[in-house]
């Protein structure tokens, strides 16, 4: 594996692909599921449930 760091321990090579992955997966979850319990994120989603599941009252305006 060409790109794989020499300082990365020999032992782990096989998982190296894996841990270098899933290290980029777990941050972008955790960033998004901090995102999404904003407040103003949270009130707009839960608005567009709304509309989307016809509880909400849509009115167009023109």
């Amino acid at each position: 594996m060409d790109y794989m760091p020499d300082s990365f321990p020999q032992a782990l090579r096989d998982f190296y692909p894996i841990i270098y992955n899933y290290s980029f997966l777990l941050t972008e979850g955790a960033i998004t599921l901090a995102v999404i319990h904003l407040p103003a994120v949270k009130a707009a989603l839960d608005q567009i449930r709304k509309l989307a599941c016809g509880d909400g009252k849509f009115t167009e305006t023109a």
